[in-house]
């Protein structure tokens, strides 16, 4: 599957995959970290839940049941690059 993915790069800070989207797109992290962030309301603050390193997938529940993303997805580190798949 990685054969068709293009290689992104991402600033720190920058947000890949925003809650409660409809995703087309499949993640793995190639380099570099990613903040995986979670609101309970659109009111409070986002809550850091886990740290996806080096080979960690993302966006794989959302992609495959069309359901709205569960969390956010923010660069960690400056220039933290994805695989990315659109399918």
């Amino acid at each position: 599957l990685l054969t068709n993915a293009k290689v992104m790069k991402f600033p720190q800070d920058t947000v890949v995959l925003q809650q409660g989207i409809i995703n087309n797109y499949l993640y793995r992290v190639k380099s570099g970290s990613f903040r995986v962030m979670k609101q309970k309301t659109e009111s409070e603050k986002p809550l850091l839940v886990h740290v996806l390193e080096h080979g960690a997938i993302f966006g794989e529940m959302s992609f495959l049941g069309k359901e709205p993303t569960s969390a956010s997805i923010v660069s960690n580190s400056n220039q933290a690059e994805l695989w990315v798949l659109e399918i």
